[in-house]
């Protein structure tokens, strides 16, 4: 875990994230409303104002070939898919 002070606050940067029952690490294939494809989480992010998580997609196509990351709230994980190295 990573902090950095700045002028609106203290900002937590965390390689993974609680989703419900589940503790999500960097790495872990998911699947995001309103978004297609699957996409990997990268970090979790905390300000004192807000929170999200930043992925990247797993298959670049279309949009996300010139944003390969992008930043969503973490309530819209909708599935968190397993693989063999996390089973």
């Amino acid at each position: 875990m990573t902090t950095r002070e700045t002028p609106t606050g203290t900002w937590t940067y965390s390689p993974e994230f609680k989703h419900g029952t589940r503790t999500i690490k960097a790495g872990t294939i998911l699947s995001i409303k309103n978004l297609r494809g699957r996409w990997r989480l990268v970090q979790h992010v905390q300000t004192p104002v807000a929170e999200w998580i930043d992925i990247v997609e797993i298959f670049l196509t279309g949009q996300s070939k010139k944003e390969p990351i992008r930043a969503v709230r973490a309530d819209r994980v909708t599935r968190v898919h397993r693989t063999k190295a996390s089973v």
